[in-house]
């Protein structure tokens, strides 16, 4: 492809990233500036809401926004365990998506 002097190239990346700047700018045949990185998508918290039992300071120990290959460890209001214990941060998506707060289950007492 070739841009005419003047004009603008928009840039894209594959989905889960951005690139470091908006566009190309083509100035007497001179691309500025000459080259761009796609950089990942930090992950949003899972939201509050979507989860019962959740803990009152949020789904991620962490925060709200998880860094690109970081991790989202889950959380839950005491007497509650999460389904997985941390979620994968990569190119802007958790895996797993979610998790659910579940009832921890009583120890039998054994007899003497």
């Amino acid at each position: 492809h070739t841009i005419e002097s003047g004009k603008a190239c928009t840039l894209k990346c594959e989905e889960g990233f951005v690139p470091s700047v908006a566009e190309l700018q083509c100035v007497n045949g001179v691309l500025s500036p000459q080259d761009f990185t796609c950089e990942a998508l930090d992950c949003k918290a899972v939201p509050s809401s979507s989860i019962a039992h959740v803990a009152a300071t949020g789904s991620c120990a962490e925060g709200e926004n998880i860094p690109h290959s970081g991790v989202c460890t889950a959380q839950c209001l005491a007497g509650y365990v999460p389904s997985t214990s941390t979620l994968s941060c990569a190119a802007g998506q958790l895996n797993p998506p979610s998790y659910t707060c579940v009832g921890k289950q009583c120890e039998a007492v054994p007899r003497p």
